[in-house]
Formats: structure tokens, C-alpha cells, sequence
């Protein structure tokens, strides 16, 4: 009979592996980006009120590939523009250089219909 002779790990130990090794931490902050992106998605459907499965209707899209979606870590913008374009938000990507120059990077239009349309805000007096 054999029996398993490994030991518990510390997670010092396991943070000093990671740090150790440049591409362990690559991976291991690469996966955080994803996860916090998909958080994100996630926590702007259900503030907007809006079910995976109302959503995936509106892109014509199956419920599982929504969750996909919101747990991949990494889309293709058309993918993110249309997911947000059915919130009733557009996409906006900037590109920030290092000597302060911003250049924002224009999409179409997303191609599906929003579920909900943004407040209107009323006008100033």
C-alpha cells in the first residue's frame, strides 16, 4: 500500500515560487486580469438588472455562452462591443503613452439592439 507522503504547502511558499519565476507570474497576473474583467461584466449585467439568459436572447447567443464569455480572459472586441452594446452602453478604448498622449480608438456602432437603453438625463435649467 502506498500512502502520500506530500506535505501541506505555506502560501509564503507558494508566493515566493511565484515571484521567483517570471512566467509563473505572468500566468498568475494574467488570470487575475481576466478574473476581474469578468467580474466586471458580470456585476454591470446584474446591475442593469439584466439575466445572463434576457442577454443572450438579445445577442442571439446560447445562456452558456454568456457565462463564457464573462469568465473569458480574452475577447475579441466585437465580442466585448456587442455584449455592452446590448446593455445600452458603447465601447470606448483609449491608448495612453507614456508622454501623456491619449488617442482614443473609434468602433461601429455594436450590431444587436440594447436590452436597456441609458437614462436621459433632463436638461439644465
Amino acid at each position: 500500500m502506498r500512502t502520500d507522503s506530500r506535505r501541506p504547502v505555506s502560501l509564503e511558499t507558494i508566493r515566493h515560487q511565484i515571484d521567483s519565476e517570471p512566467r509563473r507570474r505572468f500566468l498568475v497576473d494574467e488570470e487575475k486580469r481576466a478574473i476581474r474583467t469578468a467580474l466586471q461584466l458580470a456585476k454591470l449585467r446584474r446591475a442593469l438588472g439584466v439575466s445572463q439568459e434576457q442577454l443572450a436572447e438579445q445577442l442571439s447567443v446560447s445562456q452558456a455562452n454568456v457565462s463564457r464569455v464573462e469568465r473569458q480572459e480574452d475577447l475579441y472586441i466585437s465580442t466585448l462591443r456587442n455584449y455592452v452594446g446590448a446593455l445600452g452602453a458603447r465601447l470606448e478604448i483609449r491608448a495612453v503613452f507614456d508622454d501623456g498622449q491619449v488617442v482614443q480608438i473609434e468602433f461601429p456602432e455594436p450590431m444587436v439592439r440594447p436590452i436597456v437603453t441609458a437614462p436621459t438625463t433632463a436638461p439644465a435649467r
